[in-house]
C-alpha cells in the first residue's frame, strides 16, 4: 500500500502494470496527493509513464558493457599469450645461440698455446660479456612471463 506522508508532495516508484491482454508494461508511477481547497487530503492521483523503451535501452547498455568486458578479457588473454610466446622465443632461441657462442669461445681458448695471452684475455672478456648477456636474456624472459 502506498502512503504519502504529511510533507511529501509526490513520490515516484517503478512498477510493472499488466494490460487486459496480460502483457506487462514497465512504468514509473508518480503518486501525488489530491487535496481540497482547505488542504484536506482527499486521495491520490497516480500517473503512469511507460518506460519500456528506457528499460530496453538499459538492457542493451548492460549487454554492451558485458560484451566490452569480454573483449577486454580476450585482449588481455591475447597479450598474455603473445608475451609468453615472446619470452619462450627469447629464452629458447637467443639463449641457445648465446650458449653455443660460449661453447665455441671455450673451445677456441682450449686450443690456444700459452704464448697468445692477449687472445686468451680477449676470450675471457668475451665469455664474461656472454655470461652477462645470458643473464639479461633470462631476466627479460622472466619479466615477460615469470612462469616460463
Amino acid at each position: 500500500m502506498l502512503r504519502i506522508r504529511g510533507g511529501e508532495e509526490r513520490i515516484e516508484y517503478d512498477a510493472i502494470k499488466v494490460r487486459q491482454d496480460g502483457s506487462e508494461i514497465p512504468c514509473i508511477v508518480t503518486a501525488t496527493p489530491f487535496r481540497d481547497s482547505n488542504g484536506q487530503f482527499l486521495g491520490i492521483v497516480e500517473d503512469f509513464k511507460d518506460i519500456t523503451e528506457r528499460k530496453r535501452t538499459e538492457e542493451e547498455l548492460q549487454r554492451s558493457h558485458e560484451q566490452l568486458r569480454n573483449v577486454a578479457s580476450h585482449l588481455e588473454m591475447a597479450r598474455e599469450q603473445e608475451r609468453r610466446a615472446m619470452a619462450r622465443e627469447i629464452h629458447d632461441e637467443l639463449g641457445q645461440s648465446l650458449t653455443g657462442l660460449k661453447m665455441d669461445i671455450h673451445w677456441l681458448a682450449g686450443r690456444l698455446s700459452g704464448q697468445e695471452e692477449t687472445v686468451s684475455t680477449k676470450l675471457r672478456d668475451m665469455t664474461r660479456q656472454l655470461d652477462n648477456t645470458v643473464h639479461t636474456v633470462q631476466r627479460l624472459s622472466s619479466e615477460l612471463r615469470p612462469c616460463l
